[in-house]
């Protein structure tokens, strides 16, 4: 297989896996894949015996926070997980055996979604408490703007 035909390959294969990701970070997970398979001799980039060790390396960087990672890992909770969970929601039902079912995802990785999900949208609902909003309204101004009207 050619160069151009593998990496073709590899980003095929990563846009299926990070979906609605950005191109440049489905390039920069390519790379990352390419720089694991020559740190082990003797492999292919697509030897399956490599995935652990691309998936640690991605990891890694996901917690290192490199942006790219973070937004790649992002992506496919935002764009397969949540819609699934939103669906199980609207119809009432538990959403890890429908994740589980519908991705590759393990039934611990699904729970595990479904809690930070659950989280991350307790969190925007926080950000967005008007209780504490001290606009007044100056009622002398409201009937002046009436009496010259």
């Amino acid at each position: 297989m050619s160069l151009a035909s593998t990496v073709r390959s590899l980003t095929r294969n990563a846009k299926a896996r990070f979906v609605g990701a950005s191109d440049d970070n489905i390039k920069k997970f390519v790379i990352l894949q390419v720089s694991v398979a020559l740190e082990h001799p003797g492999r292919t980039v697509k030897d399956e015996e490599l995935t652990p060790f691309i998936d640690a390396a991605f990891q890694s960087a996901v917690a290192d926070g490199e942006e790219w990672a973070v937004a790649l890992n992002n992506s496919y909770r935002d764009n397969v997980i949540k819609p699934l969970l939103d669906k199980a929601r609207e119809k009432g039902v538990d959403p890890v055996p429908a994740i589980v079912m519908q991705t590759d995802l393990t039934e611990e990785q699904a729970r595990e979604m479904v809690e930070s999900l659950s989280l991350a949208e307790v969190e925007v609902e926080d950000d967005f408490d008007f209780q504490g909003d001290d606009t007044t309204v100056d009622s002398d101004a409201d009937s002046n703007l009436a009496a010259t009207a």
